[in-house]
């Protein structure tokens, strides 16, 4: 950078062309031109600012161009959208509530947006670093009041959100405060630490007589945040060194070498050790400086702000965004880090964002999981819409196709392994708040196959020649109906699918086993009452043949009678007549015997008997009274 005058000779040059400017009568393009030489010879005292004084001149004609590419540039140039709210306060809270808050109510970033640079800054209480981030991105920090009194207006660490580019500005309370005293550096280390760690780009405000001084020149801080940023992985981390109050004295580049070499001087003393692979700077850090001039050299201070506005604003924070968790987990992250830094823990960042993308992964399922139950294909679900297993399964997966893009949507720039894991856990709570449905479905799909198989299970049994052996293939046919209907589910829900199966296996097992016995019963019925119709066909003749031989026992039986009676009859009458000869002392005599009823009774064997008494070879009478028991 090349040797610029000093106030004096800035001085002298505006005064002596000044009048000119105010001359009503000049021609301002006549005017114009005369600077451009000017601009050109390059000497004098009083032409070494041409340049500026050209630059005052252009914006005071108007020049219809200039003032376009004006616009554009302002158009372009970061805006302050919102904020300051305190991020965290003197006393080392962190209000994470009011800084989630804040970052959702944002509508230049999405929640899972990371297209956000976070940059910060620090230095002696003081200093203007308010001042110079209102300047810078149209925020509203607030900013001491010299009138009034000299001191510490920042307390703890603020937050603006701005945009063109989008990023968030974090104003840091100033060190070396009275207010704090000699002995209370813990906090302003701490925040130091906070700001390099959480920041894509710290910025340190630094007056140009303090470079080299113990506290003016931030060497304990640097000693502090050095000695931690060493125990971090290796990355880039990018500090803008704003020097104040140049004067132009000190080339640049000779005043970005010193601050470097200072810088690594502050780094090897603390973490140069005997023995262990030296750590190099340059791995860790990288360092800008940037010079602005005294603020009461408005115009200077000026366009030396606007041409660092620009680099912000043309790309220059682009290179600088780190890999960063999300709009909706910045809260949740920064009290992390906070957190352990206030516990003196040793900063894990790799563990940090493990932890950070677990939680905020989790929040996204929790919220997904809340959402679906708006969604119309689970609310017509609910409302008891039967489905059959091919139009449920198109359901399931168009939602879970919508959850699953949305979360990968939300959880892109987190670590990948918990990613997945999240993710197989939010398909798996999709399923289980599905999965009253799905059961409901498979009952109404088992009950119906089940009353359908059954008719076909006892057709078949019907028509098998031993049911019992006929029971398995015949279930077996029907649960593959089932299972045919459920393949398309199956992957998803395969135990409420398999459970489903078991019960219609039992269900027709235990149908089918019953109608086996039942058919294999009937079929012993109907075989029994066929031989019991065949026996009673043939046992037909053999009864009509005993009730003939019995009709004709009986039609014996009463003609015996009747001939017994008759031979009664006749014992008696030859009884009488033995008796009446008796009486008269007649000799007992036969009687007379018909030849024709003998004939007649000669088949029965009795009148063999009686024949003999009713012959003159009769017994006596003591025979006829008492005959032989053998008779």
């Amino acid at each position: 950078m090349e040797h610029n005058p000093s106030n004096a000779q800035k001085s002298s040059g505006i005064a002596a062309i000044t009048p000119n400017i105010t001359d009503p009568n000049m021609d301002a393009h006549a005017l114009l031109a005369r600077l451009q030489v000017l601009a050109g010879t390059g000497g004098g005292a009083g032409q070494v600012d041409v340049n500026s004084l050209l630059s005052n001149l252009m914006q005071q004609l108007a020049v219809p161009a200039h003032a376009q590419e004006q616009q554009q540039e302002q158009e372009q140039e970061p805006m302050c959208v919102a904020g300051p709210i305190q991020m965290i306060c003197g006393a080392s809270t962190f209000f994470e509530h009011n800084v989630h808050d804040f970052m959702l109510s944002a509508k230049e970033i999405a929640p899972a947006s990371t297209d956000y640079a976070v940059v910060s800054i620090i230095g002696a209480h003081s200093s203007g670093k308010s001042y110079l981030l209102n300047r810078l991105f149209g925020t509203n920090f607030q900013v001491m009041d010299a009138a009034k009194r000299r001191g510490q207006t920042t307390k703890g660490v603020w937050l603006s959100r701005c945009t063109k580019p989008s990023m968030l500005v974090m104003d840091v309370e100033g060190f070396d405060g009275r207010e704090r005293g000699e002995d209370d550096t813990l906090y302003e280390k701490r925040a130091a630490l906070f700001s390099l760690t959480i920041s894509d780009l710290m910025m340190v405000n630094m007056w140009l007589r303090d470079i080299g001084r113990q506290h003016g020149g931030c060497i304990p801080l640097f000693k502090t945040i050095f000695r931690e940023r060493a125990k971090l992985e290796p990355s880039k981390t990018r500090v803008l060194v704003i020097v104040r109050d140049y004067d132009y004295e000190t080339p640049m580049e000779t005043l970005q070498n010193n601050l470097v070499t200072q810088m690594e001087e502050i780094w090897e003393s603390v973490n140069k050790q005997p023995g262990k692979e030296n750590k190099l700077f340059s791995d860790y850090i990288e360092v800008t400086v940037f010079a602005l001039p005294d603020r009461l050299l408005v115009q200077d201070f000026k366009e030396k702000v606007t041409n660092l506005r620009n680099w912000f604003s043309k790309g220059g924070l682009a290179e600088l965004q780190q890999d960063k968790v999300a709009a909706s987990g910045f809260a949740f992250s920064a009290k992390g880090i906070w957190e352990t830094i206030k516990q003196n823990k040793q900063l894990d960042l790799p563990a940090h964002r493990i932890l950070v993308s677990t939680s905020i992964c989790e929040r996204i399922v929790r919220e997904n999981l809340d959402a679906l139950a708006l969604h119309e294909d689970y609310m017509s679900m609910k409302s008891g819409a039967q489905y059959s297993p091919k139009e449920f399964s198109t359901k399931l997966e168009g939602l879970l196709e919508c959850v699953l893009a949305r979360y990968d949507a939300e959880t892109d720039m987190y670590d990948a392994n918990v990613r997945a894991a999240k993710r197989h856990g939010l398909e798996n709570g999709t399923l289980h708040l599905l999965e009253p449905f799905c059961k409901d479905m498979f009952n109404r799909l088992r009950t119906t196959t089940a009353c359908e198989s059954k008719d076909k299970i006892a057709a078949q049994l019907r028509n098998a020649d031993d049911p019992a052996t006929a029971v398995d293939a015949s279930v077996q046919a029907c649960l593959k109906e089932f299972t045919e209907s459920c393949k398309e589910l199956s992957s998803r829900y395969q135990v409420l699918c398999d459970e489903n199966c078991k019960e219609l296996r039992n269900e027709l097992t235990s149908f089918a086993q019953i109608k086996a016995e039942s058919i294999k019963e009937q079929r012993m019925r109907e075989e029994l009452e066929r031989q019991r119709i065949e026996a009673e066909r043939e046992a037909k003749p053999v009864r009509e043949e005993a009730e003939r031989l019995r009709q004709e026992a009986e039609h014996a039986k009463v003609a015996a009678a009747c001939e017994a009676e008759r031979i009664n009859q006749i014992r008696e009458l030859a009884l009488r007549r033995v008796e009446e000869n008796a009486q008269r002392g007649e000799p007992p005599r036969g009687l007379g015997i018909d030849p024709t009823l003998d004939a007649a009774l000669s088949v029965s064997p009795l009148w063999h008997i009686l024949r003999p008494f009713l012959t003159s070879e009769a017994p006596t009478t003591e025979g006829l009274i008492n005959p032989p028991k053998n008779t």
